[in-house]
C-alpha cells in the first residue's frame, strides 16, 4: 500500500526512520521509507505525515488499554465516595433527629448537646467535606480520562 512511486535502484533516495515511543517502558516502533532524492516538498511532507498518523495511531493502541484502566478506576473511586458521601449524610441527618428528639423530650428551653455529641457532629460534618471535595476532583479527572479514551479511540477509528 504504497503511495509514493517506486524509487528505481540507480536513483538516488533520501532514507527515512521515523521513531514513535509507545509507552514509558522503552517501547517504540520504527517506520522506515525513502524517497527519491529530488522529491517535492510536498511529497516529502506527506510521507512524513503518513508515517506520523501511523505512529500515532500504534501508540493509542498501546496505551489505549492503560488509560481505559485508569478511567475504570477513577469511576470506581467515585462509586466509593459517593457512597461514603450517602452515609455520613445519613448519620448527620440521623444525628440531628436524635438530637430534636432529645431537646423535644428534655422540656428545656435551650438543649444543647453534650461536648461529646457536638464533637461527633464535627467529625461527620468533616466526613461530608472531604467526600464532597474527593467527589468533585475525580469528576474532573473522570472527564479528563474520557476525554484522553475518546480521543485515542478516534485515532484508532473503527478498529475500537
Amino acid at each position: 500500500m504504497n503511495d509514493h512511486p517506486e524509487i528505481p535502484s540507480d536513483e538516488p533516495a533520501i532514507g527515512l526512520s521515523f521513531r514513535v515511543p509507545l509507552d514509558e517502558t522503552g517501547r517504540e516502533v520504527v517506520f522506515q521509507s525513502h524517497v527519491s532524492a529530488d522529491c517535492s516538498e510536498a511529497q516529502l511532507n506527506g510521507l512524513l505525515d503518513k508515517l506520523s498518523r501511523a505512529g500515532e495511531r500504534q501508540k493509542a493502541k498501546a496505551l489505549m488499554p492503560t488509560y481505559q484502566n485508569e478511567l475504570n478506576i477513577k469511576k470506581e473511586a467515585l462509586a466509593k465516595e459517593t457512597n461514603d458521601l450517602f452515609m455520613a449524610s445519613s448519620e448527620r441527618d440521623t444525628q440531628l433527629e436524635i438530637w430534636r428528639r432529645a431537646s423535644s423530650e428534655s422540656g428545656r428551653r435551650n438543649w444543647r448537646p453534650s461536648p461529646g455529641q457536638q464533637q461527633d457532629h464535627v467529625k461527620i460534618e468533616a466526613r461530608i467535606k472531604q467526600a464532597e471535595q474527593n467527589i468533585k476532583i475525580l469528576s474532573k479527572q473522570i472527564d479528563s480520562e474520557e476525554k484522553r479514551v475518546s480521543l485515542y479511540k478516534d485515532r484508532l477509528g473503527a478498529e475500537v
